[in-house]
């Protein structure tokens, strides 16, 4: 099985959209959009045109030619969020367990270092124990709890913010 992380370009659009759709369909406190085939992917292909900048970057984990997985890094548009940058992960349900999660969020922690961030943040729904402890063993720490900031399937659930200082 051949593995790689690279920066996502325009012709990983189509790819990026079902990857989001089979994660959204295995479960939802994976908190992942249903994004429209159609209209979504000239919205991504112009999004990845420029693949990366200081406000932002897309990563993807092919496997054997296909992305099984993805992160989404960007930074907060208000001056005072300087220095901040907002992870979103998703992975394959038939990838998980393979390291693909571990090797996007090592990868962007890097690029956010070189652009010199200074704080990584995500959230969390508190009942994804795998993403917790993923979260969890690369550094990540939880600051509270979002009281049933998110509602599933009429079922209320936690957020947990969790954040790595980089400097």
């Amino acid at each position: 099985m051949a593995i790689s992380v690279r920066l996502a370009g325009p012709d990983d659009a189509a790819g990026l959209i079902a990857l989001l759709e089979r994660v959204a369909a295995d479960a939802p406190y994976f908190l992942a959009y249903d994004v429209d085939p159609a209209s979504g992917a000239d919205m991504l292909q112009a999004k990845l045109g420029a693949a990366e900048n200081s406000s932002g970057c897309v990563l993807v984990a092919v496997v054997d030619g296909s992305v099984q997985g993805a992160l989404l890094a960007r930074a907060h548009a208000h001056p005072a969020f300087a220095g901040v940058i907002q992870l979103g992960l998703s992975v394959d349900p038939d990838h998980r367990r393979e390291g693909l999660g571990r090797m996007l969020m090592e990868a962007a922690i890097t690029w956010a270092k070189a652009q010199n961030y200074r704080r990584v943040q995500l959230a969390v729904v508190i009942s994804n124990k795998p993403a917790l402890a993923l979260f969890e063993s690369i550094g990540f720490v939880a600051e509270g709890a979002l009281r049933d900031a998110a509602e599933i399937d009429g079922v209320r659930h936690d957020v947990i913010p969790m954040v790595l200082i980089l400097n």
